[in-house]
């Protein structure tokens, strides 16, 4: 038998039914709601991230900038201190032809190491011997006494003027790359049984010694015949 349904109750389970719809439409809303709010969540999170890569790749393009900036300048720095150093060369050379002095005749003394040497010892004749510039540029031995021990074996004093004493050691290192009179002494040294340094302390001394002795007679440095 089919059910009849009274008209009062068929408007309460219409009713029904569209508080039913109204709620899922109600429901429906709120989760397409929710899922536009989590879409743009990500968006956001995915533009942050976006602009945080780009900030830290600006921050790492301007420390790249800045760097190469700060190599231009020591460059540009570079080229100004060598234009410099040659014109103040230049003007060495000119002021040692015009003093016309025999030291520069010495192997491994140019004119920037002759003019340092003779700036730093000023007039020869101040000294008498080569063991008084020996001791002025430093290179006399130290001393080193306890009670009655003296030691035998000592470095250099290393007192005195240190720019005379460095150029002494480059004019004795240059000539002896030149193989003549100081190379022949420092290899004898050598085959003493002495540290190369320690011959080339010797050396030094040498140089000392022919310096001494071409300044005081201002004559020309001439190579012995071995």
């Amino acid at each position: 038998m089919i059910k009849i349904v009274k008209k009062k109750n068929f408007k309460k389970i219409i009713k029904s039914y569209k508080n039913k719809i109204q709620k899922a439409k109600n429901e429906l809303e709120v989760a397409l709601t929710i899922n536009k709010i989590v879409e743009y969540e990500n968006l956001i999170k995915e533009k942050e991230g976006y602009f945080t890569n780009l900030k830290k790749e600006n921050i790492a393009l301007n420390k790249v900038r800045d760097n190469q900036v700060a190599k231009i300048g020591e460059y540009n720095q570079r080229v100004l201190q060598r234009e410099e150093i040659i014109s103040i060369n230049e003007q060495i050379s000119i002021v040692m032809d015009q003093i016309n002095t025999p030291i520069t005749t010495i192997p491994g003394i140019g004119d920037i190491l002759g003019a340092t040497i003779l700036a730093e010892l000023r007039d020869i004749q101040n000294f008498d011997t080569p063991e008084q510039i020996q001791a002025f540029a430093g290179c006399d031995p130290s001393i080193y006494q306890s009670g009655k021990y003296n030691a035998s074996i000592t470095p250099m004093a290393k007192k005195g003027s240190a720019y005379l004493r460095n150029a002494i050691y480059l004019a004795t290192a240059a000539a002896f790359i030149q193989k003549g009179q100081i190379y022949t002494y420092v290899k004898k040294k050598c085959s003493q049984g002495k540290h190369f340094y320690t011959a080339m302390s010797h050396g030094m001394k040498k140089m000392i010694r022919i310096i001494f002795s071409v300044l005081k007679n201002n004559k020309p440095y001439i190579e012995p015949v071995v």
